[in-house]
């Protein structure tokens, strides 16, 4: 309950703490919690393992800083049609969906594995339903 309380005050921007909500916005976080949702966390990293980006995916989980990811980086990673679909969701250009998700996906990542382990799909899923309903829509 505490780990949910916690990723709640982030990403949602009680207390003042949203810096997730100020970097992505909240359209765009739904739709990456979304993202780790329905394919897994693991999934999700592994499209950047994949493109060459593993280092820079396993840092997000780690404990220590998070290496920054570049807006090519992720749409190399993810696709432009990947990226195209998320704009076209969300009412944001391509741009505006490839810079957010760059600054703030290492950190969405990052604190989904507070403790540097990628909970399994179960868990995620249901700490990602909880937080989702206080998301903007």
């Amino acid at each position: 309950m505490a780990l949910i309380l916690s990723l709640l005050r982030t990403f949602s921007g009680r207390s003042g703490r949203g810096m997730l909500a100020k970097i992505v916005g909240g359209p765009l976080l739904g739709v990456v919690l979304g993202m780790v949702r329905r394919g897994g966390l693991g999934a999700l990293l592994d499209r950047f393992r994949g493109t060459g980006l593993a280092e820079k995916a396993d840092s997000w989980v780690g404990t220590g800083p998070n290496t920054p990811l570049d807006p090519n980086e992720l749409e190399r990673a993810l696709g432009s049609e990947e990226l195209q679909r998320i704009a076209e969701q969300t009412g944001m250009s391509v741009d505006e969906v490839r810079d957010k998700l760059a600054a703030g996906l290492p950190e969405v990542v990052n604190h989904l594995t507070p403790r540097g382990i990628v909970p399994d799909d179960d868990s995620l899923g249901s700490i990602i339903e909880k937080l989702s309903r206080f998301l903007p829509r």
